[in-house]
């Protein structure tokens, strides 16, 4: 957990006075939660908000004073990233209701801003005004994020499409009393990283978390992980989607597909035990294959999946091609970083839904997950746990990766600390037009010598 503002004090609160649902109530949940906050006591229980989208309206409508009377706790219910992509067959029409700058970040045109206003939020009002084409799903998402304030939103134009991504901003939330993020593993996802660069936040560790149960220290010598892929091989939908014999790419019939491979091993070794997975939605799993209980991929807060002692993780979450180049141009990320960052915390979320969850639990955990970088980053994590290798045979799919072709050259693969610190030197010689050495050579040369200079 991270506090961002200040060192909220915990209460004991008794039972809640105000839960904000979008349930059993003729009031819309924006209404209400809007008005328990403008009309909240002090000296009765909190407020419970329990949508994301409840919760963006209230950071949007709320005065800076009334935001100052909160305290926030936010249980992973900010997403770093919005993206909207579509082609319409004239971009013109929609454009020109948007001004850019010069790195692409968007507002309503001069004059605009009602119009962009009615088409996120009141689309009836476009009857009339000549302006029905614009009451397009994908450009009202795409207006919601400018009109909002609570989205950095960068839009680019293609030779076919409109690309937007919204970067979430911190300027609403710096008004509040005191703001605490619980995230999961958050020093390995985007959102740190997008504040640090981009608005100089600074975060730091939550105050009162020193003596809670630490899952990573308790239960990794329980742990044994086993990854499906070959030592280096990707975990992306790409690669699982080929043919397990050729390696040819998109095999369209899903029991020739690697994916399908694996899961025949995953299912052997955990014969005759109960285990839950999570894959991909493409995977039907239509030969029955896998017998344990199927998890969303999305699983973040289910606790249903407690009493199984092994887990099986086939997701692969990738950003699309347009957003990785987008984000990498931004924050400055390598490729495999700016992956790692963006499918990890899936990944460990999925990992997290068996008796992981179980503090007097001893048994030992199975963990299966797609590739060795997934494998290697969660024994990381899990103190004295112990990776175990390939599950099954699977044969090489794709080339040395940028971490093997570091270690194969130098015995080292890269942390993602030292993903960061490259991307920043790299930037500082570039600003100064300086030569830049290539990041295994800048590994060898220059980041281990400081390693060693810095015990």
């Amino acid at each position: 957990m991270k506090s961002l503002v200040g060192h909220p004090a915990y209460a004991n609160f008794g039972p809640l006075s105000c839960i904000v649902t979008e349930q059993g109530q003729v009031e819309g949940p924006f209404e209400r939660a809007l008005k328990a906050c403008k009309d909240y006591n002090p000296q009765v229980p909190p407020i419970v908000i329990t949508t994301t989208k409840t919760f963006e309206f209230l950071l949007e409508k709320l005065m800076q004073h009334e935001k100052q009377r909160f305290e926030v706790f936010v249980d992973e219910g900010l997403p770093a990233i919005r993206q909207e992509s579509f082609s319409p067959g004239n971009k013109g029409d929609f454009l020109k209701y948007l001004t850019r700058d010069e790195e692409g970040f968007a507002s309503p045109a001069p004059g605009k801003k009602e119009i962009l206003e009615w088409v996120a939020r009141s689309q009836a009002k476009l009857k009339g005004q000549n302006l029905e084409h614009l009451a397009v799903t994908a450009f009202k998402n795409i207006c919601e994020l400018v009109v909002s304030g609570n989205y950095d939103v960068v839009v680019t134009e293609t030779d076919k499409s409109i690309e937007a991504l919204g970067l979430l901003s911190p300027e609403p939330l710096k008004d509040f009393k005191a703001v605490t993020l619980i995230v999961a593993i958050f020093e390995r996802t985007l959102l740190p990283i997008l504040w640090e660069k981009r608005h100089g936040i600074e975060f730091e560790e939550f105050p009162k978390q020193e003596g809670l149960f630490d899952a990573h220290v308790v239960k990794g010598p329980l742990m044994t992980i086993w990854h499906v892929l070959h030592e280096g091989d990707l975990p992306s939908l790409r690669n699982l989607q080929r043919n397990y014999e050729t390696g040819e790419a998109n095999e369209q019939d899903e029991g020739l597909q690697v994916i399908t491979k694996a899961a025949q091993f995953i299912e052997a070794h955990f014969k005759g035990r109960e285990y839950c997975w999570a894959a991909n939605d493409n995977f039907k799993n239509e030969q029955g294959i896998l017998t344990g209980i199927e998890m969303p991929v999305q699983s973040e807060g289910m606790d249903g999946y407690k009493q199984c002692d092994g887990v099986a993780s086939l997701d692969c979450i990738n950003p699309q091609p347009w957003v990785k180049n987008r984000l990498k141009a931004l924050l400055e990320l390598e490729d495999d970083h700016l992956y790692e960052l963006w499918r990890f915390s899936n990944t460990y979320q999925t990992v997290g839904r068996c008796s992981l969850r179980v503090r007097d639990k001893n048994q030992p955990i199975d963990v299966v997950v797609v590739s060795s970088s997934c494998a290697k980053l969660l024994s990381e994590l899990f103190v004295g746990s112990q990776v175990a290798g390939q599950l099954g045979d699977l044969p090489r799919l794709s080339g040395l990766t940028p971490k093997e072709k570091a270690q194969a050259k130098h015995g080292n693969a890269y942390a993602p600390a030292d993903h960061s610190a490259y991307s920043k030197y790299k930037n500082r010689l570039e600003n100064k037009g300086l030569p830049v050495l290539d990041k295994e050579d800048w590994f060898e040369q220059i980041r281990k010598q400081n390693k060693k200079k810095h015990g």
